[in-house]
């Protein structure tokens, strides 16, 4: 629900009234003919209410300035008609949905200013906005943004102390080093073949005599050694003698010559006859060709592969191919994996047989609907792994689907928008143990979607069972029946009451998630005592209350913790001190009222993420460099005495809204090459802001504002060339802003509102264009109005907040200057 500012909260599918060109009218329960909401810049506050995804009309939905929390609607995507989404300035959470990739109108798009994490999903629409789009979003990553954190990060070679003289002179010493390179040794080498006509075809007969014994010795010799099969005469065991038949090789340079050109020279390449060359190989068992650029509109090719058992074809365009009439003639085809090729529905050829031997199928990421479902069920009686994740699949899985699927295993039918009761011949499937249901539009209680499962007995071999991101209701199911049960997801539905003691009868549990529903009531002992193989346990996001004895020593040793939003205080919870081998710890917004333990630090030497923040947790932080604390929120409690080192390769530290107080010289000591976010802001920190942020070279936002540092702004903040977010405000900085920051092309926002800067306003402001906001105000610039820096593009969104404004790319604040 979203609160309004008086407090009084209610229901905003109950009652609207619009004023639409004159005329007033009232929406009670036809909120579906809606076509636009503006409720920006007021003080809302609260989730948005999961209704709003039925204004299936809406074509504009503005909430922005506010303060509104929690996650970002998961049915957003239902929307479909949406055009203009505005949810920027508040204080959204949590993973973008991936249902956002559905919005095929979107034309105007604003998620800045919240606290998105993740990666932004993909689709045309997304990444085709520009990344101001996603500002001020920390944790998000990925196109049209930088990167995600799994990506390799290498330090900076520059010296970012060196003046920009220097390194203008460096450059141009090495342009001229490179001109006489280029003139001496190109022209006195490449000359010499380009004037001696002998010596050019010696040098290109001799490369290509070396080529073709390469190409028919790695990959003739390489199938050979693979299977072990004659090649010719015989096959060394060590592969160091290889004869290989004369049709083969002649395929093979034909292969080659298919990517020379007539002058010998690599020629651009031609999906379509590669693959026709590939057909040639006629001894084929196993082809893997995924992720390359290619594309193809003809599979023809495939069907001289007769003894092909295995076939990769994923993320190679196939959206104009008939795929599916030739996939059945692959008789010895076992895996066939065709992952994100833009597969659209198709029908097999009427004298299509179906591949006897196919056990393994990935179609995952394509564009597959529910018709899809009737040559499924013919196209293999012997499929035992099957993946039709992120497709188009909706509405009830036919029953002669599952009948069909009497060897089935791994069954995933994630990412869709599949709906109703699943069929009764689910319970035939005795050898099924992974079922993925994950992110569809599955309704009701467990019961309506199942049946009586404790009756029947049912799924007696199923292992894991992912129900998350439905909009199943009502009280968390029994599962003792599904004794083999090892993971359990039933996280992001609406499951209410309290969590029941069943649950702890799954003795062979490794994975609970329950996280992110609405439940309420105590977890005890009891719940727990018998899960002694329990790794995860996520609760988080309820309204649970842990009451767990403080000597309580539990059968498990978790990987990872995670009780977000539940009450586990107001002392620090003891039984976690048993725990030494976990990754993660999570009891952010936990009620916590106490001292951290000295044993926190320590005690699990694998902690990768330590997440405290919003309590009120005192003490000291000690020294964690040696340590693997990679991810650290402490942000919003009471800590104090100095920062501590970090280990060094932290990604995000987030200290801010404590009392930490000192300098914060110590971040010099240690080298951050993989730091991303420091937010420090907040506390009681003093002495100058340190000269070393070459040191931490990939660093995405600096946030120092609201403490007490002095002196003037490190010349080596310049060296941050990656630097999104420099925030300085509330301290008592002097000193000229320094030109180094130039260097910081990527900056978006940069605010050093609240101190004592002197000098001119530089003109080289006016080059970052990429900058969305910037804070100068109530600090001591002098401002010559004839020389004020003018930024390039214009945002849209003029401020009036300070005594000048301006309709730029950045938005100015200048007052008291």
């Amino acid at each position: 629900m979203i609160n309004l500012p008086n407090e009084e909260i209610r229901p905003v599918y109950e009652y609207s009234a619009i004023q639409w060109k004159g005329q007033e009218s009232e929406y009670r329960k036809n909120l579906k003919l809606l076509k636009l909401i503006d409720f920006s810049s007021n003080s809302l506050t609260g989730n948005i209410p999961k209704s709003f995804s039925s204004m299936l009309g809406l074509i504009s939905l503005n909430l922005s300035r506010n303060s509104l929390t929690g996650n970002i609607i998961r049915d957003i995507g239902e929307m479909e008609m949406l055009e203009c989404l505005d949810l920027s300035h508040n204080q959204f959470s949590g993973e973008l949905p991936t249902s956002l990739a559905q919005l095929q109108y979107l034309a105007v798009l604003d998620l800045s200013n919240n606290d998105l994490i993740g990666k932004i999903p993909t689709s045309t629409q997304l990444q085709s906005f520009n990344a101001s789009a996603y500002d001020e979003n920390d944790g998000l990553c990925g196109p049209p943004l930088a990167s995600c954190p799994e990506d390799s990060l290498r330090p900076s070679t520059t010296n970012p102390n060196e003046k920009d003289d220097n390194s203008l002179s460096f450059m141009q010493e090495v342009c001229i080093s490179l001109g006489f390179g280029f003139i001496f040794g190109f022209w006195g080498v490449v000359g010499t073949f380009i004037l001696k006509k002998s010596w050019r075809i010696a040098y290109f007969n001799f490369w290509d005599a070396v080529g073709d014994w390469f190409y028919v010795r790695i990959a003739v010799g390489g199938q050979a050694r693979g299977y072990m099969k004659k090649c010719g005469r015989s096959v060394a065991r060590d592969g160091a003698e290889v004869r290989c038949i004369e049709r083969e090789r002649e395929a093979l340079l034909s292969f080659k010559n298919s990517l020379i050109g007539d002058d010998g020279i690599l020629s651009s390449w031609r999906s379509d006859r590669m693959l026709r060359m590939i057909g040639n190989l006629t001894n084929l068992r196993s082809l893997g060709l995924s992720r390359n650029s290619l594309r193809s509109e003809n599979l023809d090719w495939l069907s001289n592969l007769s003894l092909l058992s295995f076939l990769d074809l994923s993320q190679i365009d196939l959206s104009h191919t008939n795929w599916l009439q030739h996939i059945p003639s692959l008789h010895s085809l076992y895996e066939l994996h065709l992952k994100s090729c833009g597969l659209k529905d198709n029908k097999p050829s009427s004298s299509s047989s179906s591949t006897s031997l196919l056990s393994i199928l990935d179609l995952s990421n394509n564009s597959l609907t529910s018709s899809s479902f009737d040559w499924l069920s013919n196209i293999s009686t012997s499929l035992v792994e099957i993946d039709l994740s992120q497709n188009a699949l909706g509405g009830l899985i036919p029953n002669a689907f599952l009948e069909s699927l009497v060897l089935i295993e791994h069954l995933d039918l994630s990412s869709n928008m599949l709906q109703g009761q699943v069929p009764k011949s689910l319970s035939n499937l005795s050898r099924l143990r992974v079922l993925v249901l994950y992110e569809n539009d599955y309704r009701g209680d467990f019961d309506e979607l199942f049946g009586n499962i404790s009756a029947k007995g049912i799924l007696e071999s199923l292992q894991i069972l992912d129900l998350a991101k439905n909009q199943l209701n009502g009280s968390v199911p029994d599962l003792r029946a599904l004794s083999a049960l090892t993971e359990v997801y039933l996280g992001d539905n609406n499951f209410t009451g309290s969590m029941p003691l069943s649950i702890g009868q799954l003795s062979e549990l490794h994975i609970l998630d329950l996280s992110r529903n609405s439940l309420e009531g105590s977890v005890s002992e009891s719940h727990l005592i018998k899960l002694d193989k329990l790794k995860t346990l996520d609760l988080s996001f309820n309204s649970l209350i842990l009451d767990i004895a403080p000597d309580w020593n539990p059968p498990f040793q978790l990987e990872g913790i995670f009780l977000a939003g539940c009450n586990v205080g107001p002392s620090f919870p003891k039984w976690i001190q048993t725990q030494r081998n976990f990754t993660g710890l999570d009891l952010s917004r936990g009620g916590i009222r106490d001292e951290a333990p000295t044993w926190l630090w320590t005690i699990s030497p694998s902690l990768e993420a330590l997440y405290l923040s919003d309590n009120q947790i005192t003490g000291y932080v000690p020294n964690l460099s040696s340590t693997s604390m990679r991810h650290l929120d402490l942000s919003n409690n009471r800590f104090s005495g100095p920062i501590p080192l970090f280990y060094a390769n932290a990604r995000i530290i987030q200290l801010n809204g404590n009392m930490f107080s000192g300098s914060i010289s110590s971040i010099c000591e240690i080298p951050q090459y993989q730091l991303v976010s420091l937010d420090l802001s907040n506390n009681k920190l003093a002495g100058e802001i340190p000269n070393c942020w070459e040191k931490m070279p990939y660093l995405f936002s600096l946030n120092l504002a609201d403490n007490r540092f002095s002196g003037e702004i490190a010349r080596s903040l310049g060296s941050l060339l990656v630097l999104h977010a420099l925030q300085l405000r509330g301290n008592n900085l002097s000193g000229e802003l320094p030109s180094t920051l130039r260097l910081c092309q990527y900056l978006r926002l940069v605010d050093v509102g609240g101190n004592a800067l002197t000098g001119e306003i530089p003109n080289w402001i006016g080059e970052l264009y990429n900058m969305r906001y910037l804070n100068l105000r109530w600090n001591k610039f002098l401002l010559v109005k004839k020389q004020l820096p003018q930024l390039s593009k214009s945002c849209g969104k003029p401020f009036n907040n300070g005594n000048i404004s301006f309709h730029t790319a950045a938005t100015y604040h200048l007052n008291s200057l």
